[in-house]
This record gives structure tokens, C-alpha cells and sequence, in this order.
């Protein structure tokens, strides 16, 4: 716990009075120092939330963002996903990407997954956002929610794995990109900003850096404003991993690009950064 709000103070989520304040709060309520922190106003569930994100780097997620099919909510009962606070978001190929308040609870993804046959990818959303969007969607019901049931076991806040493919040079470009990917729609349909940070050796691969999560193996149109003038290409994510800020590490692989258009950026990347 204590690693937990030293980390708070040194991200600047909190400041060190609000800190104290919040542990003499919670000797009084007798709950955790983040029921605290959210009951004093000195976090927001949605600050927290993304805090957590970022400790376990599962990706937090802003339900509005999304379109989502009312095929896709159909997986789940409206009862279901109120009782755990669970929003299926889409579906790409055999896995459901689900919004929970509590992505560590093993019960309940292993139920959503008996329930659908589908293998199940957890993300961390806010439990306002989601009751908000069950209201939207199905009415309000006669019942209150209790954040403190949530707040999930800290010692499950373990880094997940995920893949690069090695050898990158560093490579800092504006770009724009959309989602062509019809199992993911965005309530924007304007492009998204974002900003790459390196290229792979071979110039297959970008890593790219964005405010929105994509999930994997999902296709995305590139538009990039270069000396040589405006290049599209076509990519699929390979990974999405959060960072610090709500922000996105994104790794795209390239389906369709002008050999000519590689070779430029690995010009670029090398005459500016060098090898890491």
C-alpha cells in the first residue's frame, strides 16, 4: 500500500496534504485510502480508475468513445451487467472486449466467457461510465452503487505482458489515423491524432502513441504529412498497451505502404535518432 501512494505523490495524482488528510479519513471510515481519496474530491473515479489502468497496464477505456452494436450487447443480460458492472464493447474475431469496474475478477470473466463461448479480453472502465451507459441504454433502476465493492485486490496490480518485435529506431512523426475495422467503431469519425516514437529495423512495424485504446489485429488507415507529401497506409494494431495519462503505446504492423515510403522513414529515423 505504501509503494501504491508513493506512487500517487510521485505522478502527481494527489498532493502529499490531500495524502494525509486521506489516511486520517480512512482510520475514520474504516475503508481503503481510495475510498478515501474519492470521498474528500481529491481523485476522481475516472482519475483512479486510470490510475489503475496504468499500474496493470490492462487499458482504461472511455465507454463514450465507442459505438457499440446492439448485437454486440446482446451477449450479455442487461442483469448480468449490472449486478458486475460489465459492458461488452466489440468483438473481433473470437474475443469479446468487455469494460469491467473490477478486470481482475476471475469469476466473473470466466462466467462471461461460459456464457458466450468466447474468449474474453478485460478492460478497466469507470463504474459511473458504465451504469451511466446501462441507464442510456435501458432505463434507470432502483438501485445505488457501492464503489467500495470494487476496488480490486492491489496485489493483482501486476504488469501484463505483451510483444514487440525487437530492434527499433527512435522516430518522432505527426500522423492522423481511422479505424476501418467494421468489429470497432468509434463515435468519431473524424481522424485521431497521434505521433509515432519508433520504426522497426526492417520498417515493418511503427510504434505509435495515441489518446484512444484499439484492440489487436484491428485495421487502421495511416495518414502521414511528409517532405515527399501526404502518405496513407494501411496497418493493423498489434498491441495497445496503456501509459502514464490515459495515454497509449500502439504498435502497428503494416498491410499496405510504398516500399519507397519505408525507406524514407528509416532515412528519417536514422539521420535523427539511431539505433535502441
Amino acid at each position: 500500500m505504501e509503494d501504491l501512494e508513493k506512487k500517487l505523490l510521485e505522478e502527481h495524482w494527489i498532493g502529499p496534504n490531500e495524502l494525509i488528510k486521506a489516511k486520517e479519513d480512512k482510520e475514520t471510515i474504516k475503508k481503503s485510502i481510495f475510498a478515501s481519496l474519492l470521498r474528500l474530491g481529491y481523485i476522481s473515479d475516472i482519475e483512479l480508475f486510470m490510475f489503475f489502468g496504468e499500474l496493470s497496464s490492462i487499458p482504461f477505456v472511455t465507454i463514450q468513445d465507442y459505438v457499440i452494436d446492439k448485437d454486440i450487447l446482446r451477449f450479455l443480460p442487461e442483469e448480468f451487467c449490472r449486478d458486475n458492472l460489465v459492458i461488452p464493447l466489440f468483438k473481433v474475431d473470437s474475443t469479446l472486449f468487455i469494460a469491467m469496474a473490477n478486470p481482475f475478477d476471475t469469476e466473473i470473466i470466466n462466467s462471461i466467457g461460459n456464457i458466450t463461448g468466447l474468449e474474453v479480453n478485460p478492460l478497466i472502465a469507470s463504474p459511473k461510465d458504465i451504469l451511466k451507459f446501462l441507464d442510456d441504454n435501458f432505463g434507470f433502476p432502483s438501485n445505488f452503487f457501492n464503489i467500495e465493492k470494487f476496488i480490486f485486490p492491489l496485489s493483482k496490480l501486476n504488469n501484463f505482458p505483451h510483444h514487440r518485435e525487437s530492434g527499433r529506431i527512435p522516430l518522432n512523426l505527426p500522423l492522423e489515423f481511422k479505424v476501418i475495422d467494421d468489429r470497432v467503431r468509434l463515435v468519431s469519425q473524424q481522424n485521431i491524432p497521434a505521433t509515432t516514437f519508433d520504426i522497426s529495423c526492417n520498417g515493418k512495424a511503427l510504434g505509435i502513441k495515441t489518446f484512444i485504446f484499439i484492440p489487436p489485429t484491428v485495421q487502421l488507415l495511416l495518414n502521414f504529412s511528409l517532405n515527399i507529401g501526404v502518405v496513407q497506409a494501411k496497418g493493423e494494431v498489434a498491441y495497445s498497451r496503456m501509459e502514464k495519462g490515459g495515454r497509449f503505446n500502439m504498435g502497428v504492423k503494416f498491410l499496405d505502404i510504398d516500399d519507397t515510403v519505408i525507406s524514407y522513414l528509416l532515412d528519417l529515423a536514422e539521420e535523427n535518432g539511431g539505433y535502441k
